[in-house]
């Protein structure tokens, strides 16, 4: 049993007949073998991780887009010397993008366009690092607290924020908030867009909704050059199959940006409205894929993560088996972060 083992045998077969889903993606399966069956350090694999990336989102010509990851993938290697224990977010994004490819073809009843599971997946994570910044400044006042507690003295007022504003002003006057929400409405879900994000701006930072607005926000510069009216008809750049049309962005990418604003949500927000497969799968097989993707990711009471051979999966009889084989809580754990998101009575955590 191993699911790195697994995932490629299912969508990679030299034949005859030949099978190869993973070019569709524009992954290439040398690349994602080593990638994935061959030991590595951490640095070498988020290089790696980056590098193959960047050959994915170069095949609909926005390279420009690596840039994010990059920057993310620098910032967690200085992140490792002050919290060793952080969560890799590089890594982790292109194993699920790969775990989405699987469940994508082989499972869902409506399959997600390619190009927005690129971006939903691959971008989902870019601003975690100012959950990080918040995580950091947090432990002055905590520490002060104790302070004070030891001395008996009242406990001052002392309040760690982190927030970056301005992310949500798009071009032509346009609010990025605007554009999720309608998203959001149109899925059926009962979320707020603009209330959840005033209220994460006061408190915590989520990694959810900046991820989706800094990717929304860049995105839109780069329609702006390239189709600065807006126009709904094929303007081409140099290389023939990249369309700037302004669908696609209406479309996809508003679809991608909105799944990655609702990913990070805690369950309690879907207590009315989960969401639901065959509405809105975008969001629907990125929660999926980041609430299962729990092997090679190291923490601080597992610097080298769970085994690959610890998990696997499968389909049977139309049911989603993930076989994970972690004790009881954390494998409950997952199961209950599925289940009060995901409108999905047919997916199962499994053991041996």
């Amino acid at each position: 049993m191993n699911i790195n083992k697994t995932l490629l045998a299912k969508l990679y077969s030299p034949g005859p007949p030949s099978v190869d889903y993973l070019i569709k993606y524009g992954c290439d399966i040398v690349e994602l073998e080593d990638f994935l069956l061959t030991s590595r350090s951490h640095d070498d694999r988020q290089d790696f991780a980056v590098q193959i990336i960047e050959d994915i989102f170069g095949y609909h010509g926005k390279e420009d887009l690596i840039h994010y990851i990059v920057k993310l993938a620098k910032i967690e290697s200085g992140m490792k010397e002050l919290q060793p224990w952080q969560r890799d977010h590089v890594v982790h994004a292109l194993i699920c993008f790969i775990l989405g490819i699987y469940i994508n073809e082989f499972w869902l009843p409506c399959k997600i366009d390619k190009f927005e599971w690129k971006l939903a997946c691959l971008l989902h994570d870019i601003c975690y690092p100012a959950e990080f910044a918040f995580n950091i400044l947090s432990a002055i006042p905590e520490d002060i607290s104790r302070i004070a507690e030891d001395m008996n003295h009242p406990t001052p007022s002392v309040k760690a924020t982190t927030k970056l504003e301005g992310l949500e002003n798009l071009n032509n006057g346009v609010n990025a908030l605007d554009l999720i929400q309608n998203r959001l409405t149109a899925w059926g879900l009962t979320i707020n867009a603009k209330r959840e994000y005033q209220k994460m701006q006061n408190g915590r930072p989520c990694h959810g909704m900046y991820s989706a607005l800094a990717a929304l926000l860049v995105l839109d510069m780069m329609y702006q050059i390239n189709n600065p009216s807006r126009a709904y008809r094929d303007i081409r750049a140099v290389e023939p199959y990249i369309s700037w049309n302004q669908k696609y962005f209406d479309g996809p990418i508003v679809n991608a940006c909105s799944a990655i604003f609702l990913h990070n949500l805690p369950g309690s927000k879907f207590s009315v409205q989960k969401i639901n497969r065959k509405v809105a799968p975008t969001a629907f097989l990125l929660k999926l894929c980041d609430s299962l993707q729990e092997w090679e990711r190291p923490s601080k009471n597992n610097p080298t993560g769970e085994s690959p051979s610890k998990f696997d999966i499968a389909i049977s009889h139309d049911d989603l088996e993930f076989t994970a084989n972690l004790p009881s809580p954390k494998r409950n754990k997952i199961q209950t972060e599925i289940a009060e998101t995901l409108k999905a009575d047919d997916i199962f955590i499994i053991d041996y």
